[in-house]
C-alpha cells in the first residue's frame, strides 16, 4: 500500500498517487465518496506522514476539525485489513 512518508512526501504532493497501487478498501472509499459528490477524502496512511512523530502529533491535534466538518464517514468494520474492501458478503446464521 502506498503510504505517505518523509522519502516520498514531495513526490506525493507533486505527482499524486497511482490508484492501481491503492488497496481495495481505499479504492472503494474513493468510489463511495464519488456517489455523494464528495471530493475530499481523508485516509490516515495517505494524509499523515507515517514515519514522522511530529506530523502524527500535529495531525492528531487537528483531527477534530476533520470530523467536525465531515459529510460522510466510511468505516470498514468487516475487513481485517486494507485489502478486504468495503463490500463484503456477510452471512448471518439464524
Amino acid at each position: 500500500m502506498p503510504v505517505l512518508n518523509k522519502a516520498n512526501e514531495d513526490d506525493r504532493f507533486k505527482d499524486g498517487i497511482d490508484l492501481e497501487q491503492v488497496p481495495p478498501t481505499c479504492q472503494h472509499a474513493i468510489e463511495v465518496s464519488g456517489w455523494f459528490a464528495v471530493f475530499w477524502l481523508w485516509i490516515d496512511s495517505l494524509c499523515i506522514i507515517q514515519d514522522s512523530d511530529t506530523d502524527w502529533e500535529h495531525e492528531a491535534l487537528e483531527t477534530h476539525k476533520v470530523y467536525k466538518h465531515e459529510f460522510l464517514n466510511i468505516s470498514t468494520d468487516a475487513a481485517v485489513d486494507a485489502q478486504g474492501g468495503l463490500f463484503q458478503l456477510v452471512i448471518r446464521w439464524q
